[in-house]
């Protein structure tokens, strides 16, 4: 028996599917149960790397906090994947493949066949996995894609004629994290944004989560 409860997430509610047994945590996990736990996660993150790039540190030490976020995010986006198949019997990841349009093989390679459908369904997803790799290991050396680019910039905004008072800089520095692919720019936060919104459809397809974000100021969580 399932119940769908509505949880609030900073600044949205996800609907997830609770099983009435919901099972403890694992040993090394915090807290932390479901795929839909892990989304959540990740709408966290990247809601905390849009606070970092719009607020001026308060330590020095604290510069680079938007690319530690950045960090978090694509870890976060990409191991999903593991989340997702732990979490489901050999039935159910039969069905997600089937629905993927591969078939399961019940064997070690299964997993692979997943990570490989997901990311040629998302854009998003393959880069994070770049991301994700390179940020844990320093380089890709399995399925490097040298399209995928993160640098950091830092842009120069110039003060607003009328808009300034007594003492206030002429310029201020603003701290850019940006994903080149494919000779492409975008911003980090938006490729993100859009990992966040393949794996609400994902899971949304596969039976995790019912509905999708509504914003918090308009809905209270309902009581169980």
């Amino acid at each position: 028996m399932r119940r769908p409860v509505l949880v609030k997430c900073v600044e949205v509610c996800l609907v997830m599917i609770i099983p009435e047994d919901l099972p403890e945590p694992p040993d090394q996990v915090f807290m932390l149960v479901t795929p839909a736990h892990m989304l959540t996660k990740l709408h966290w993150e990247i809601y905390s790397l849009r606070k970092a790039l719009s607020e001026k540190p308060e330590h020095i030490g604290h510069t680079h906090a938007p690319a530690y976020c950045a960090f978090n995010c694509a870890v976060t986006a990409w191991h999903l994947a593991d989340w997702v198949w732990k979490g489901s019997s050999e039935d159910r990841r039969a069905n997600i493949l089937a629905l993927l349009g591969t078939t399961a093989g019940n064997d070690r390679r299964d997993f692979g066949k997943f990570q490989t459908a997901i990311r040629s369904r998302s854009r998003a997803l393959h880069v994070c996995r770049q991301l994700a790799t390179g940020s844990k290991h320093m380089t890709v050396t399995d399925y490097p894609d040298p399209n995928v680019r993160a640098e950091m910039r830092w842009e120069t905004e110039a003060a607003r004629v009328g808009g300034m008072r007594a003492g206030d800089p002429l310029a201020v520095f603003r701290y850019r994290l940006v994903v080149l692919d494919k000779g492409v720019e975008r911003a980090a936060v938006d490729v993100f944004a859009d990992a966040f919104r393949d794996w609400e459809r994902f899971l949304g397809e596969w039976g995790f989560i019912e509905g999708g974000p509504v914003p918090a100021r308009n809905r209270e969580p309902r009581p169980e």
